[in-house]
């Protein structure tokens, strides 16, 4: 990098600038939210049936695409990488790259995930964590409830009144979160998603890493109600993540700039 003295001309700085991928977590500042999803990708043993993140995202299936000047998403063999996940439950063995459920972040809660998947994580939501989410000593292990993020024929509106079906005009709860990832994908926004290895006993999702990838494309399923997620590898540098040299690097995508010298 390269820059001009602001005082006198002519005089220029030279330093170089390291892309650090030892990521353990993140810490919000209090002007910026980390640019974290609460909802956690599996990346667990692979098989021929479900690849694991990793190597789906390498692999990709290059099935979407938004050509200049159309407001419609079609197929178009663009090369870049795109890959399918679910919120919400595994529906079968051949999902392929299977997403997790929302993990709790923070204080958790129905508004505060809208929140996140919209904004990130804030240092209020991690106020009682020690204002950081990290991995630093060991593996992660969160709670989570894919019920968040799948709609419930007793789910009430913020009227309290009751919420109509799918096809209906309604502000019920379970089109909330899919309307935020839509709003993601309109704006093409990378955004950082905590990465899963297994279930624990209890249910809960042992977290390895981060990844970073932005919402293509998000629709209903309509015979589960689960989210799909159509999400496009990216890579992303946020003065929020929390790196460590010890820390083995989880993917190449996710990382802060340090000055080096």
């Amino acid at each position: 990098m390269t820059a001009r003295h602001p005082f006198r001309d002519g005089v220029f700085t030279r330093v170089t600038a390291v892309f650090d991928r030892h990521v353990c977590g993140f810490r919000p500042l209090p002007d910026r939210p980390a640019p974290l999803v609460p909802v956690a990708l599996f990346d667990g043993p692979e098989d021929d049936d479900r690849p694991a993140w990793g190597h789906a995202c390498a692999r990709g299936q290059d099935r979407w695409a938004r050509p200049n000047g159309s407001t419609a998403w079609e197929y178009h063999g663009d090369g870049l990488r795109e890959v399918t996940v679910r919120v919400g439950w595994q529906k079968k063995k051949g999902d392929g790259a299977v997403c997790g459920f929302p993990v709790t972040i923070g204080d958790g809660g129905r508004q505060r995930l809208l929140d996140q998947i919209a904004r990130g994580v804030s240092a209020a939501d991690l106020h009682r964590h020690g204002g950081e989410f990290t991995l630093c000593d060991k593996d992660h292990v969160t709670h989570g409830d894919p019920e968040l993020c799948l709609p419930h024929e007793d789910d009430e509106d913020h009227d309290g009144k009751k919420g109509k079906g799918d096809d209906e005009e309604d502000d019920d709860w379970s089109d909330l979160p899919l309307r935020q990832f839509r709003q993601l994908a309109k704006g093409g926004e990378p955004r950082v998603w905590p990465v899963f290895s297994r279930f624990t006993d209890d249910g809960k999702a042992e977290l390895v890493g981060f990844t970073a990838a932005r919402v293509v494309v998000a629709v209903r399923e309509k015979d589960t109600g689960a989210i799909l997620l159509t999400l496009q590898p990216a890579v992303i540098a946020t003065p929020t993540a929390v790196t460590r040299p010890d820390r083995k690097p989880y993917d190449r995508t996710v990382g802060r700039v340090r000055i080096a010298g």
